[in-house]
């Protein structure tokens, strides 16, 4: 017959349990931190995006003796940069969105216009 029976956890099981619980918590922490760094960027990646297509559309529907380089800045964040090649009756239009706040990144366009005096019908 044993008198001194022991029930409950010892020091050693509940050390155990912490460390496995930290363990756990910290993949959890940095999972969703990676995730929310992943979606900042595709947000990023998105919004610029459109604001280059955006611009593409405005000078495609402009005068082509009017059409212009230029750039802008859009909600502090993005920087608009649009440059024009002129050639042969032709302009070649490149547009850069930066958004240099989460790094250095940026997405680049590019596209022709003609001018309708040199279309043939």
């Amino acid at each position: 017959m044993k008198l001194n029976t022991q029930s409950g956890f010892g020091l050693a099981e509940v050390l155990v349990s912490m460390v496995i619980l930290a363990m756990v918590s910290s993949g959890v922490f940095l999972m969703l931190r990676n995730q929310n760094k992943a979606s900042v960027a595709g947000s990023d990646i998105t919004m610029s995006t459109h604001l280059g297509k955006q611009t593409l559309d405005s000078l495609r529907v402009s005068s082509f003796r009017y059409i212009s380089s230029g750039n802008d800045t859009i909600n502090s964040r993005y920087i608009r940069d649009w440059k024009i090649s002129t050639g042969f009756g032709r302009k070649s239009i490149n547009v850069t969105v930066y958004w240099p706040l989460t790094g250095d990144h940026y997405i680049a366009m590019n596209t022709m216009l003609s001018d309708d005096q040199f279309k043939v019908e």
